[in-house]
């Protein structure tokens, strides 16, 4: 199989494995896994972080799956380790989202700040549902959240089917803790676009407050 640089147009033998043109420097389009020493896409060996390796993507979970079969006891390990590794960040989180909204003056969200909420998110901010049944607190009102345009959110039905039990919204939304609703499986960037609005928020109330001084 030859391997062609589509923007010198040079022409390399089956043998060349190396991910770039050694004469222009672009991406070629084939390469070769050491793995399962077979040609696939060049697309198929870009890892999450950016990261390109020299095996595809199928060989590397192929290879991972079978190490996990062969050493049961490092994969349980592994899975303890990762799971508290993401409730350490969700508590940490937690924390500097706590000490955030503790200096912030309480007032109450109006009703023209709810529905410019629920038309920032068209609909539920989960799951995208066009129906809004809940008023969501972020932070629950007994851990110290309040009713303002900085800790509340719309939620369909069917999201507020499953309240969180846990009083920290970092460990409700996050798929490796185990809890009753991120069982759910709600997409991340939407989780994402929930959080970033309401840091929005925090800061303009910051600001509000500030020019009020």
């Amino acid at each position: 199989m030859q391997r062609i640089c589509k923007k010198c147009g040079w022409v390399y033998p089956s043998v060349y494995t190396r991910t770039k043109c050694k004469y222009c420097g672009s991406i070629l389009d084939m390469q070769h896994c050491l793995y399962g020493n077979h040609w696939a896409p060049v697309s198929e060996f870009s890892f999450p972080g950016g990261h390109r390796k020299q095996h595809c993507k199928a060989c590397h979970t192929k290879n991972v799956s079978n190490w996990y079969k062969e050493h049961p006891g490092k994969h349980n390990l592994c899975s303890i380790n990762f799971r508290k590794k993401h409730r350490g960040a969700a508590e940490k989180a937690y924390q500097d989202w706590m000490e955030e909204i503790s200096t912030l003056p309480f007032k109450p969200m109006t009703e023209a700040e709810w529905l410019t909420t629920c038309s920032y998110f068209h609909g539920c901010a989960l799951c995208k549902e066009e129906y809004i049944e809940i008023r969501q607190f972020f932070v629950p009102f007994k851990a110290g959240g309040r009713y303002a345009v900085w800790n509340m959110f719309p939620l369909c039905g069917k999201c507020a089917v499953k309240p969180p039990t846990v009083e920290n919204p970092f460990i409700w939304f996050d798929r490796y803790i185990p809890t009753n609703f991120n069982t759910m499986d709600i997409p991340e960037v939407n989780i994402d676009r929930l959080v970033a609005y309401l840091k929005e928020q925090i800061e303009r109330s910051k600001q509000v407050e500030k020019a009020s001084l």
